[in-house]
């Protein structure tokens, strides 16, 4: 479990650590933290991968709440989890859809049981997604393949195909490492992938379907 944790209290991120290490152990998971005295208003490269974002408000450069807007306009999955001792910003908290508000000093029942919603909801990943005023929700192991198609994006699965109006880039945010972009036209999951064949440079899926590779994704 990849983990960012924007904390400018070095006692405080000790601690915060230490209850995730604790847990990773107890639940035989991996951590793996990337820590930020300071936030900014370009986001860091290591978002993407991360599977929740601890973020204290009080921060100087620019607060937490503030970094949160900006990852939200990026992102709109990614768990986020406020820690402070001031409670100003506990209703503004809802805007950005944070997962969680702690006050400080942090108490380890609550990290566990953060730590504990995120990992179940790691094992049924779900993409998400608004279209003609109604949410749809599609499993990732459901999905074959994504392609964009005139104004649209289509999702195909085995059994239908749906489609809204987010580019490849938005739905490529939401979605985990067991997805790959082979084309600026495609994305597909490489649990259904059958042989990659250089030569024609495209990629046979489990439903016979051909996707093409292009040379700026091919490596």
């Amino acid at each position: 479990m990849n983990i960012f944790i924007g904390e400018n209290n070095l006692k405080d991120y000790v601690f915060l650590k230490s209850i995730i290490e604790k847990w990773g152990i107890e639940r035989q998971q991996e951590i793996y933290f990337h820590w930020y005295k300071q936030l900014y208003y370009q986001l860091p490269k290591c978002l993407k991968n991360c599977d929740l974002v601890f973020l204290e408000l009080d921060m100087k450069h620019i607060n937490g709440f503030e970094f949160a807007k900006i990852l939200r306009k990026k992102d709109l999955s990614i768990p986020i989890v406020f820690q402070t001792k001031n409670t100003h910003y506990g209703i503004a908290s809802y805007q950005v859809q944070a997962m969680h508000y702690l006050l400080k000093p942090l108490d380890q029942q609550e990290i566990y049981k953060i730590l504990d919603c995120v990992l179940l909801h790691q094992h049924s990943k779900t993409f998400i997604y608004q279209f003609k005023k109604e949410v749809h929700k599609i499993p990732y192991e459901d999905i074959i393949y994504i392609e964009a198609y005139q104004h649209h994006v289509m999702i195909h699965q085995n059994d239908m195909t749906k489609r809204n109006y987010l580019s490849l880039k938005e739905i490529a945010l939401q979605l985990d490492d067991s997805f790959c972009r082979c084309h600026r036209s495609y994305i597909v999951n490489l649990e259904y992938v059958e042989r990659i064949r250089r030569n024609r440079q495209n990629v046979s899926l489990q439903n016979n379907q051909e996707i093409p590779i292009s040379k700026k994704y091919q490596k």
